[in-house]
């Protein structure tokens, strides 16, 4: 009875073994599809490991590789003239490879060599680019600053022609247009403290000329003053010389016609060749004398009797005096 019940008792506990086991057995299918799509196998093998009995898998496992192998063996053994057709196959494709892995080297040799000439060129072109870009731009920055020196000359020049006026004007362009736009920080520097100098330069200059005229002035105001004078004295002396004249012509028509008509012809108009103001001045005697000798019987109505006779000869005698005063010099001509 013993014996039964401990042959009873291990068939039990082979019982719970062989159940243990199976319980952590998976389906081939589940195991082929999850190792052929490359999935995770964790979810199946951590179980196994964290009950601490993993036999049963891994025999699972050499069962299923060797169903594989089996499986493989007799695919092999079905096609195995087709396999031998393939590897024949295979070296032929392996030496086209080889010949076009040698073609395919040469000509990236090749390539090589002409692209590196290529790439030196272009980076030739991209420097000589960089440096024409430069050059353009250096250009346009010495034309900007070649104007300002230019008109820093023009100051320069009119300063030292002592045209301060427009020496003024050109710094007032400099600082107002061309100032701010200069590109050289240097240059920029130096005009923008060079304005000011130019400009007290300036102002010295011109109050050392106006006080050096001030002091020229002061000397010769002196002979200014008398030649002022003497100009103002001459002025009013031919005033009064040209008055003089003025009466004497108002004075000498009237007292020519007195001695037309007072003295014969002929002794009026011939001088016996002398000057004609010498025998005007005889003529104004005698007629002085005749008017003084005469007063007592030449009345102003006899006068007029004789003036009024002779009417045509009054207008010859007003044309002959007035002939006579021209030649004078007393009345312009008309």
């Amino acid at each position: 009875m013993a014996a039964q019940l401990a042959r009873l008792a291990s068939r039990k506990r082979v019982t719970l073994e062989e159940k243990e086991q199976h319980q952590w057995v998976v389906d081939e299918a589940t195991l082929s599809s999850v190792i052929a799509n490359g999935e995770d196998v964790g979810p199946i093998i951590r179980p196994a490991f964290e009950m601490g009995k993993p036999e049963a898998l891994l025999h699972q496992l050499r069962t299923f590789v060797k169903k594989k192998e089996v499986e493989i063996e007799e695919l092999c053994k079905q096609h195995y003239e087709e396999f031998i057709h393939a590897v024949d196959e295979l070296r032929y494709v392996l030496v086209d490879a080889d010949e076009l892995k040698h073609g395919l080297a040469m000509q990236n040799t090749e390539m090589q060599e002409v692209g590196s000439g290529l790439l030196h060129k272009l980076d030739e072109l991209i420097q000589h680019n960089a440096i024409k870009t430069n050059l353009a731009s250096a250009l346009q920055l010495l034309k900007k600053c070649k104007t300002v020196v230019d008109l820093c000359a023009k100051v320069n020049e009119a300063i030292a022609a002592d045209s301060y006026y427009q020496a003024l004007k050109t710094l007032d362009a400099i600082e107002r247009d061309h100032l701010r736009t200069i590109p050289s920080s240097a240059l920029h520097v130096w005009v923008e403290r060079g304005i000011p100098r130019c400009r007290a330069h300036i102002e010295r200059k011109v109050n050392q000329e106006f006080n050096e005229w001030l002091v020229q002035i002061r000397e010769t105001s002196q002979e200014i003053g008398r030649q002022a004078i003497g100009q103002a004295f001459s002025a009013r002396q031919r005033e009064v010389e040209l008055g003089d004249r003025q009466r004497q012509a108002e004075e000498q028509p009237s007292l020519a016609v007195v001695q037309r008509l007072l003295l014969p012809r002929g002794r009026f108009l011939h001088c016996g060749g002398q000057n004609h103001a010498h025998c005007w001045g005889s003529h104004q005697a005698s007629a002085g004398a005749l008017r003084s000798d005469t007063r007592g019987f030449m009345t102003p109505a006899l006068i007029k009797y004789h003036i009024w006779k002779g009417k045509d000869r009054r207008v010859e005698m007003l044309g002959e005096c007035n002939s006579m005063l021209t030649a004078l010099g007393v009345i312009q001509p008309a």
